[in-house]
């Protein structure tokens, strides 16, 4: 049976109050479009604001972390089409048909070429997760980052390793075969693990340049923030021991 609605849009949230009035204040949203928002116990207005703008929210007593969030909302999407979002980000309902169209036409998971502010375009789309190429290109590096780094431009729809988790879509099934998103990862690497997920699937991730979306992108572990710095440390590791051949060189499908 044919669901109500095309797309459903699963966004998580956690003290983002301002970024749900500045990204989706301005959002058309149409009869076929079911937004979701899940809140992970936040102790400002953004469960309130999202309501206001037409969201179902689901409101969590804790912060299960951003994966366990997503699984939540995944669980009672309708849509054919699944797109996970975050508050910072500005879409529109002509990127989501071109996003559905690469989804027919190519199937894994898409994701729109991010822009910033000044409509730049971010390095959404990445290379082979290998430990050195996370390491270099967070500390600017730019040979490791023009390699890694990747970019799809308008008429592009271009096949990357993996895409950052701030915006990605697939149908609906593809995410239920995947079993969504792996909730051991509370913050950090659940994209790029879900990435690798689907590519040792047979699966592919496209970064389409057609579909341009900007994304706020405030890093937290761009400073001293002690408890985001600890968060990502954890999940590297455990990211890595998952993916050993990373460590070195890339992976192999089936690992």
């Amino acid at each position: 049976m044919k669901s109500e609605y095309t797309w459903t849009l699963i966004t998580v949230t956690y003290n983002s109050e301002a970024d749900i009035k500045d990204f989706w204040g301005g959002f058309q949203r149409s009869d076929s479009i079911e937004w979701i928002v899940v809140d992970n116990n936040s102790t400002d207005e953004s469960a309130s604001i999202a309501k206001t703008l037409g969201a179902h929210v689901i409101q969590l007593r804790q912060n299960y972390g951003f994966s366990h969030a997503n699984n939540i909302g995944l669980k009672v999407a309708t849509g054919d089409y699944i797109c996970f979002l975050n508050p910072d980000v500005s879409i529109t309902t002509s990127g989501l048909q071109i996003l559905e169209e690469a989804i027919n036409r190519n199937g894994g998971l898409v994701a729109p070429q991010l822009l910033n502010s000044d409509l730049s375009m971010q390095p959404n789309g990445r290379g082979v997760p290998t430990l050195s190429n996370k390491i270099l290109s967070r500390l600017n590096n730019n040979r490791v980052k023009s390699n890694y780094y990747l970019f799809s431009q308008p008429g592009q729809v271009k096949k990357v390793d993996w895409v950052i988790g701030a915006a990605v879509a697939a149908s609906k099934a593809t995410f239920e075969m995947l079993d969504g998103w792996d909730a051991t990862f509370f913050v950090y690497y659940e994209d790029t693990d879900l990435c690798l997920r689907a590519s040792n699937k047979g699966l592919n991730v496209w970064l389409v340049g057609d579909c341009q979306w900007v994304h706020g992108w405030a890093r937290e572990t761009s400073g001293l923030n002690f408890k985001a710095w600890k968060n990502e440390l954890r999940s590297m590791i455990k990211f890595y021991k998952r993916y050993p051949r990373l460590i070195r060189k890339s992976p192999r499908k089936g690992k």
